[in-house]
């Protein structure tokens, strides 16, 4: 999705038609609710993981893509992950698991992994899912900020301040 937005005289712009609002959101949030049934958890929802695709009826197909970080939930409907992906994927977590990452001394051993990981959970897809609508309805900006290093005290503080500027 992150190529409807890029400048136009760049080689990776999506040169196809422009999803409607209501149609692209309807479609992604039916392809989580799809994966949720399925019992996985995406864990990488963000922009670059939508799919677009046009039709014959010059219809757009948005579908979630890059399912290398998905994992299957457990009885109490969480999952472990043990991987962390550098500042750009911090930008597109929700609240609970970036306060968790400020509160614990992450390294790779089992067991702070663990401790991490536990909260990650279909809401946690849910408000990440929430953030990329927005990036799609402000037009290619993240709504908690555009500097990707203070993206995460943003969401951590609530503090979204790309939808304020907007709202004003």
């Amino acid at each position: 999705m992150d190529q409807i937005f890029l400048k136009d005289g760049d080689p990776k712009k999506y040169r196809g038609p422009k999803p409607q609002a209501e149609e692209a959101l309807y479609q992604l949030a039916n392809g989580l609710e799809y994966i949720h049934k399925t019992k996985l958890i995406h864990c990488d929802l963000k922009p670059k993981n939508v799919l677009l695709l046009t039709g014959n009826s010059s219809s757009v197909v948005m579908k979630w893509t890059n399912f290398g970080l998905s994992k299957q939930v457990d009885e109490n409907g969480t999952c472990l992950i043990n991987e962390i992906k550098g500042n750009e994927w911090l930008a597109w977590l929700a609240p609970e698991i970036l306060q968790m990452l400020e509160n614990e001394e992450i390294n790779q051993s089992e067991n702070q992994a663990t401790l991490l990981w536990e909260y990650n959970t279909f809401k946690s897809d849910v408000f990440a899912e929430g953030l990329v609508f927005g990036y799609f309805l402000l037009e290619g900006l993240h709504p908690f900020g555009s500097i990707v290093h203070k993206i995460p005290a943003n969401i951590d503080k609530n503090d979204a301040v790309n939808l304020n500027s907007k709202l004003a």
